[in-house]
Formats: C-alpha cells, structure tokens, sequence
C-alpha cells in the first residue's frame, strides 16, 4: 500500500535559513523585554531613593523646628545643604485658637499648625512630600517671659 521511498528523504543535517532567522527575531524580543524591565527597574530605584531622602531630610527640619520648641507664625522657605540641594523646604505656621483646659489652674497654651513640605524636581515633575503637626507659638511663649 505505501510505498517509501529512500530516495525522497532529504538530507536535514542543518538549519534552515527560516529557522535561523526565526531563533533570532524571538531572542531579539526577549532581549528588548529585558532590557525595558531592567531600565524600569533603575527609574524606579532612583524615585525610591529620592523620596527616601526627602522623607530624612524632612524628618531632619521637623526634629530642627522641635528642639527649636517654638515657632512664629508666618511662611519660611529655603533650599537645604549643597549635597541636597535638589530639595526645598517650605514651613507654613498658622495660629489656632487657644485651648484653655476645663480647670482654671491649667495654662493657656498657643498653638501653631506647622505644615512642612519638601520638594524636589523629578524629571519635568515636581514631586513632594508633606508633613503637618502642631508646635507652641514663639509670639505667645515671648509674652510670657516678658511678664515675669
């Protein structure tokens, strides 16, 4: 019924030049693949690293403004150091209202709301971070020892 023929076999000791070019087109895209993931990869550690230096450097101005224990109200800005000087910061400081305690032997306390931001270009963004806490007033603290 079938017949097999010896002399139709082919010779298939090499790669045809379709299978060549074939292997190279598929290596050539897992190389782009991973080539693209890996620059990924590199912009996102250096945004990591940004924010995690502005993170320090605005725990370093917010430790500064505390050990300061008093702060004016009004709005202070600036650049930091020459190794950061990538990184701004802008401090607001506005007046609450006065918390007086239910008993009158309790002090007046004047408090400033302190909004601190630190910010830095990334690319043609401009990134930042923020913080608000609350700190004595310098205006009210200064009365205080004017009085006595």
């Amino acid at each position: 019924m079938f017949r097999y023929s010896i002399t139709a076999k082919k010779n298939r000791d090499g790669f045809l030049l379709f299978e060549a070019i074939l292997s190279v087109a598929i290596l050539s895209f897992g190389l782009v693949l991973v080539l693209h993931s890996f620059t990924g990869s590199l912009k996102a550690a250096r945004i990591s690293q940004n924010y995690m230096r502005a993170v320090l450097l605005l725990e370093a101005k917010m430790t500064e403004l505390e050990w300061k224990g008093s702060l004016d109200s009004g709005i202070s800005e600036g650049k930091f150091s020459q190794k950061n000087e990538r990184f701004a910061w802008k401090i607001e400081a506005t007046p609450v209202e006065e918390i007086s305690g239910e008993d009158e032997e309790k002090k007046r306390v004047e408090l400033n709301k302190v909004h601190l931001t630190v910010s830095w270009s990334e690319g043609k963004k401009v990134e930042r971070i923020e913080l608000t806490t609350y700190l004595k007033s310098q205006e009210k603290e200064s009365e205080e020892q004017s009085e006595e």
